[in-house]
């Protein structure tokens, strides 16, 4: 099954709240485990990237859900299917691995608003090109940021993290890089939400352009979408991504 499951069973009948966390999750751990890649991984990293670029140009309200996603990651976890709260407590990595990769998927949906987007995979958007608007780009999450009041609830998410994740966590580098694509989205908002911050200093220095050092960093986009590894997954996922035979 391919691009058919993609635009049909994810979209119309998976619910966003598992199958986005659950593939998330999945893809971190190519990053800490590469030398586990396997065929299941490159089944996860396939998918992830279909999914992507399918629900950035059919789901106008994407970069909401997954700050509201990352938010009740934080707080109550409501919203998290109760699939990933059971990850969560036999794995308690996964939960920083999922706050990573929304982290990144977000910064790349931000990455598209500002114009610094990485291009897409070619060879992705040909299999694709039935069930995407490959010509024109038909990116729609993106114009979620026209909205002062959305760019504002981006903003205050993105500085609260700054103010309370240390510089060497390793989801860091992440909100530093959204950090510098609102301020150039909207300074004005992002002007209002800082100025009366106690912490400036720390603000500003996040907005700095990043050191380069010998230490292979985060990326800043996603890097959650090449080869991936999951020891434990549904299998309905798992036959829902595969290729067609």
């Amino acid at each position: 099954m391919g691009w058919e499951s993609i635009a049909g069973i994810f979209m119309c009948i998976m619910a966003f709240n598992y199958y986005c966390p659950t593939l998330v999750i999945a893809a971190h751990q190519r990053l800490e485990k590469p030398a586990k890649i396997t065929e299941i991984n490159q089944i996860y990293g396939k998918g992830l990237k279909r999914v992507k670029m399918f629900l950035k140009r059919n789901d106008p309200l994407l970069a909401k859900r997954l700050l509201d996603i990352l938010e009740s990651i934080k707080s109550d976890q409501k919203l998290l299917d109760l699939s990933v709260k059971q990850d969560f407590l036999l794995n308690p990595s996964y939960k920083q691995a999922l706050q990573c990769g929304l982290l990144a998927w977000m910064n790349e949906i931000l990455g598209y608003y500002v114009g610094l987007a990485e291009d897409e995979d070619p060879e992705t958007l040909k299999e694709g090109e039935g069930f995407l608007d490959v010509v024109n780009g038909g990116s729609c999450a993106e114009e979620w940021f026209d909205s002062s009041q959305n760019i504002q609830s981006y903003v205050a998410f993105v500085i609260g993290s700054l103010l309370t994740t240390s510089s060497l966590d390793e989801s860091y580098p992440l909100p530093c890089s959204m950090a510098q694509k609102l301020k150039l989205a909207n300074p004005r908002v992002f002007a209002n939400e800082t100025v009366n911050s106690e912490n400036q200093v720390r603000i500003e220095t996040a907005l700095m352009p990043p050191v380069i050092t010998d230490k292979k960093p985060l990326a800043s986009s996603a890097p959650f979408d090449d080869d991936l590894h999951a020891e434990k997954k549904t299998t309905s996922i798992l036959c829902i991504m595969e290729e067609p035979i």
